[in-house]
C-alpha cells in the first residue's frame, strides 16, 4: 500500500490538496480540504509530495499518521473508502496517536490472504479456512489461537463427524499459519506449537502386478472406460501424482527417460520409459488421455471390477469419537491416487533399493515413503528371506 498526496493544478495561485492511495492495482483519491500555494510545495519524482510550509505540514502529518494506524497491506476497498471518509470529514487537529497494536495484521486478515495465495496447496487452505470460520467464526485474534480454543475447534470437529484425519488436516494448515505470522513478527503466541496433529493409518490400497497386468489385458468398449484404463496404466509406470501423470507427453520423453517437474513440489523428477507408457501415449496421439479426475474415479473402478479385482476389504473409518468398519470390494477404493502408490510400492516389492524408488516418487525421508507404500510384515518377510544375510549357513 501506497499513500501519497499531490496538487490539483501546479500552475494556479492556490491549489486544492489530493491524496492518492495506490493498493493492490487500485488507485483512490480524495480532496483533503486542504488548499496550498504551488510554490509552497515539494514535488518528487521519488518519494512522497510534501508542504514545505509547518503549518501545511503538520494538518497532512494528521492525516498520513491516521490513515497509516487504520490501514494495512490486508485492507479492503471498503475498509480504504470508510478509513477515507471517517478521516477526512473529522478535524485532523484534534488527531491522537492510537495504540500502536491496532496497526498489526489480525489473525483473520492475515489467514484471509495465505489461504488465498497461489500455491499447490491453495484449495485444501481455502477449505480449512471456510471450516475454521464455520466452526469458530472470526472474532478471534493471533493470542486467542491457544489450548482452549484448539480444544474448543476439536470438540466441534467431532461433533460435526469429522474423520481423524481431516483433523490432522486442519491442524497442519493452522500450524503452518500460525509459524509464517510468528516469522513475519505479526504475533508472539508460541502456544500453537504444542498442538497435536493426531493420525490413524488410511485404508489405502495397492494393486499388485497381477491385477496390474489384469488392468492393462482387460477388453473394453466404453470410450470413457479406455482412457480410465491408459491413465491408470501411466500413473503406475511413472509413480506420479494425478496432476502430473494426467499432463505427461510424448515431448516429456528423451533418450528412452520421462522428465518433468513436479507440480506441487517443483522438484525434477527423471525415470524410466517404460513400453506400456510409450504405448498409450502412441494410441492417445502422443499424450496422456483428457478425461475430468471425476470421470476418471468412476471409470478405474468399472474397469477394475471388469479386470476382477473384487476381493472384500475390511475398511476402519474414525467419524468423531465413532469408529466404523464395512466390507468393501477392493475395485470400489481404487481411484486416481492409487495408480502412484501402486507405482510406489511395486519397485520396491520387486527389489528396487528404498533411494532409488524416493527418487521417483520425490519423497525426502524413508519414514515418510514406508508409510506410504502399502507393504504388509509378511510381504516384507518374503522380501527380506531372498536376502544373502538370511540365507547363510
Amino acid at each position: 500500500m501506497n499513500i501519497n498526496f499531490n496538487l490539483k493544478d501546479y500552475t494556479s495561485e492556490k491549489s486544492a490538496v489530493r491524496i492518492v492511495i495506490t493498493h493492490r492495482g487500485k488507485v483512490f483519491r480524495k480532496y483533503t480540504g486542504i488548499s496550498i500555494s504551488p510554490t509552497k510545495w515539494k514535488r518528487s519524482k521519488k518519494g512522497r509530495q510534501w508542504p514545505t510550509d509547518p503549518k501545511d505540514s503538520e494538518k497532512l502529518k494528521g492525516i498520513l499518521l491516521a490513515l497509516e494506524e487504520r490501514l494495512n497491506e490486508y485492507s479492503t476497498n471498503a475498509e480504504i473508502e470508510e478509513a477515507l471518509d471517517d478521516i477526512l470529514s473529522s478535524q485532523v487537529s484534534s488527531y491522537k496517536p492510537m495504540d500502536k497494536t491496532s496497526r498489526r495484521v489480525t489473525f483473520w486478515q492475515y489467514f484471509d490472504e495465505w489461504a488465498s495465495r497461489a500455491k499447490s496447496t491453495r484449495k485444501n487452505d481455502m477449505n480449512v479456512k471456510r471450516r475454521i470460520a464455520e466452526l469458530m467464526g472470526r472474532e478471534d485474534n493471533w493470542n486467542d489461537i491457544n489450548s482452549a480454543w484448539f480444544f474448543r475447534l476439536n470438540q466441534k470437529l467431532d461433533a460435526a463427524g469429522y474423520a481423524v484425519n481431516y483433523k490432522a488436516t486442519i491442524t497442519a494448515r493452522i500450524k503452518a499459519m500460525m509459524s509464517e505470522g510468528f516469522k513475519l513478527k505479526y504475533h508472539t503466541n508460541t502456544e500453537y506449537m504444542t498442538f497435536k496433529k493426531v493420525q490413524e493409518p488410511a485404508d489405502t490400497i495397492y494393486l499388485a502386478q497381477e491385477e496390474v497386468d489384469a488392468v492393462w489385458a482387460v477388453e473394453l468398449t466404453a470410450s470413457m472406460e479406455k482412457k480410465a484404463r491408459d491413465l491408470f496404466i501411466i500413473g503406475v509406470y511413472t509413480a506420479s501424482r494425478f496432476s502430473d501423470y494426467s499432463r505427461l507427453s510424448i515431448e516429456d520423453i528423451r533418450d528412452g527417460k520421462i522428465r518433468f517437474v513436479q507440480k506441487k513440489t517443483s522438484k525434477s523428477v527423471v525415470i524410466p520409459a517404460a513400453p506400456r507408457v510409450l504405448e498409450v501415449l502412441k494410441r492417445n496421439g502422443g499424450s496422456s488421455p483428457i478425461i475430468s479426475q471425476q470421470k476418471y474415479n468412476e471409470g478405474i473402478k468399472e474397469v477394475c471390477k471388469k479386470a476382477g479385482i473384487t476381493s472384500t476389504i475390511y475398511v476402519t473409518k474414525s467419524h468423531g469419537a465413532a469408529h466404523e468398519t464395512k466390507k468393501m470390494k477392493k475395485y470400489e477404493m481404487v481411484s486416481s491416487h492409487t495408480a502412484r502408490r501402486t507405482g510406489a510400492t511395486l519397485p520396491y516389492m520387486s527389489g528396487v533399493p528404498l533411494r532409488q524408488c524416493m527418487l521417483i516418487t520425490g519423497h525426502t525421508t524413508e519414514a515418510n515413503f514406508m508409510k506410504y507404500i502399502r507393504v504388509t510384515k509378511e510381504q516384507n518377510a518374503e522380501l527380506l528371506s531372498s536376502n544373502s544375510f538370511f540365507n547363510q549357513k
